[in-house]
């Protein structure tokens, strides 16, 4: 109940009078958005059944090269819609980067995207993440680094921790890898488990059976967004 007032164990201290006020919806569903400055565009799913009272898991996602039309985000947003954004109150951001792959110097508008959605959205602040598949999985891991005040972690598939930065246990930071058998940079996302674990981040590291450079599995989905849920209490 996110929008309730706080309760009080005093009873000498009156509860605040609960003035109704019917405040407006925001709009549900898949929504083409700008950012404040006009120069770059996001899209947001948001789940029909949104409730304004629970506070938000939200996930931003990097695309990969390419994957960046109002199809390909509605069918990536497919694998979290049904059955997980529903049930575990889900919120995608899909920023969209048009020069063909994924630049540091793309963090601020991405940053924006996500802060402007904040504004909207009843979301919990613990429970952002940046989200992205090979090169989209190591921006996500560039912007877990390098905007803690925002994101407190990064789900990642097919990216490698390759310059892994000091453990500052005021901003929480956690970290799920997911790499495919078959796929041979999988080795080297596990060896970054264990260098997330020696700077003692909260670091979890799931092999996909018989799969190659490709998304997540139900399994692996299922997975993420129980370790999302866990973020506010670590």
């Amino acid at each position: 109940k996110g929008l309730a007032p706080l309760e009080s164990n005093n009873p000498t201290i009156k509860a605040p009078k609960i003035v109704e006020e019917k405040v407006p919806m925001p709009e549900t569903g898949l929504i083409e958005l700008n950012t404040p400055d006009g120069e770059h565009k996001y899209w947001l799913w948001v789940y029909p059944d949104y409730d304004p009272n629970i506070a938000h898991s939200m996930i931003v996602w990097l695309h990969p090269p390419d994957k960046n039309s109002k199809d390909d985000l509605d069918s990536w947003a497919d694998f979290w819609d049904i059955e997980y954004c529903r049930k575990h109150h889900i919120i995608l951001v899909m920023p969209v980067e048009k020069q063909g792959g994924w630049q540091p110097n793309a963090s601020e508008y991405v940053v924006t995207a996500a802060r402007e959605t904040m504004k909207t959205y009843n979301i919990d602040r613990q429970r952002v993440i940046a989200h992205g598949m090979a090169a989209g999985g190591q921006m996500a891991l560039h912007l877990a680094f390098n905007h803690r005040d925002l994101f407190r972690g990064a789900l990642t598939v097919g990216a490698t921790a390759t310059r892994v930065k000091d453990n500052i246990p005021s901003e929480r930071l956690s970290f799920f890898l997911v790499g495919g058998s078959h796929d041979p940079l999988t080795k080297y996302v596990a060896e970054s488990r264990t260098k997330l674990a020696e700077r003692r981040f909260p670091a979890f590291f799931r092999e996909m059976k018989d799969r190659g450079r490709e998304y997540m599995s139900a399994t692996e989905i299922q997975e993420a967004a129980r370790w999302l849920d866990t973020l506010d209490q670590q």
